[in-house]
């Protein structure tokens, strides 16, 4: 009786030892579900991320039905991290097959957190280098800020949180990769509970069946970026929601935004079917609308370019060269408004 009563002694000690140095007990047990989230998606800030499995196999074999064990650790700060183990798989058709190290699938299937946010989550696209090199690194964070982008235009969009990420590979715990830059992608699932709409698969659509002032936001974003490669009736590169018996007021969202201008990578190429000499050149694969409607659409644009400027700007993981080639790209969409270009380019799709 008095061993129990020195063990139980113990444990208070080491409970209030706990509290007093200010940390949470969290880390001997997990969250009450009730508490807060952990904002996975709401937060601004770059989490540091740890994540090792066995990166032999996931090279070689480049699993997209098959998941491989995998160790997550993300530092909350020096003295504090959350570990978890969850499942990761290879991901992406194209560049599975191209990547020197292909894009990656986090399944956090079965995770206890604490957070109901994390351990909600299920499956979620890390977006990461696809080769070795500062160009490609580059590319990530061009893509980013392609999404940051749409959020300022719209709440209809894919959010991002930015990581430094490390690989270890799990067999022999040796580093594989140290500090690359990553973001992870908002999981479809969670779109469906902010939009309060079910995504709609595999099924053609018109641009007409979708919400008018998102059609022409979207259009816009595209041209702007110098994306040509989406398409409302094949939904490439997007992702529809709303009722699929209707098939009215449907929302689109877009993404994968590495073949745009914007993004500038080596290997995008520009279509010629549509006349383009260079990735960088703008085509409008928008809908035919009426002068006044891309009018107003346009002058919301206007509304919001200090903001992308400034977003691109104080965005410090771009060198000043890359910073300051976005917004002189920017700035080139906003002449052609200004010249009262942009209204003639659009309106040729209702000549086609």
């Amino acid at each position: 009786m008095k061993n129990k009563d020195l063990i139980y002694r113990s444990m208070r000690i080491a409970f209030i030892i706990l509290l007093i140095i200010g940390l949470s007990p969290w880390h001997l047990y997990s969250q009450d579900k009730n508490d807060t989230d952990f904002g996975l998606f709401k937060d601004e800030s770059t989490l540091d991320i740890k994540l090792a499995f066995d990166i032999g196999t996931f090279m070689k074999d480049r699993p997209e039905e098959e998941y491989l064990d995998a160790e997550l650790t993300i530092y909350l700060s020096e003295t504090d991290s959350i570990f978890e183990e969850i499942k990761v798989s290879a991901r992406g058709n194209y560049r599975r097959r191209t990547c020197d190290f292909p894009p990656v699938m986090l399944n956090f299937k079965g995770a206890k957190t604490g957070y109901p946010d994390m351990d909600d989550l299920g499956k979620v696209k890390l977006v990461s280098h696809c080769m070795p090199g500062e160009d490609y690194e580059t590319y990530v964070m061009r893509e980013y800020l392609d999404y940051k982008f749409y959020n300022i235009i719209t709440d209809y969009s894919f959010r991002v949180r930015l990581i430094h990420i490390s690989y270890y590979d799990i067999k022999n715990r040796s580093l594989y990769a140290d500090n690359k830059i990553a973001f992870m992608l908002e999981p479809v699932d969670l779109l469906e509970e902010r939009f309060g709409e079910d995504e709609i698969e595999d099924i053609e659509i018109t641009d007409k069946a979708v919400k008018n002032d998102i059609v022409l936001k979207l259009s816009t974003f595209e041209f702007l970026i110098a994306n040509s490669d989406w398409s409302i009736p094949m939904a490439h590169n997007l992702k529809i929601f709303g009722d699929e018996d209707s098939l009215e007021d449907l929302i689109v969202v877009p993404y994968d935004f590495d073949y745009s201008g914007w993004v500038d990578t080596h290997y995008a190429y520009a279509r010629e079917d549509l006349g383009l000499k260079d990735i960088r050149d703008r085509a409008f694969l928008g809908p035919c609308r009426s002068e006044t409607e891309w009018r107003e659409v346009l002058d919301y644009y206007l509304e919001m370019e200090n903001k992308i400027i400034d977003m691109i700007k104080d965005f410090e993981y771009l060198s000043g060269y890359e910073r300051n080639d976005l917004v002189r790209y920017v700035r080139s969409f906003y002449r052609l408004y200004r010249n009262d270009k942009i209204i003639n380019i659009f309106m040729k799709a209702c000549n086609q």
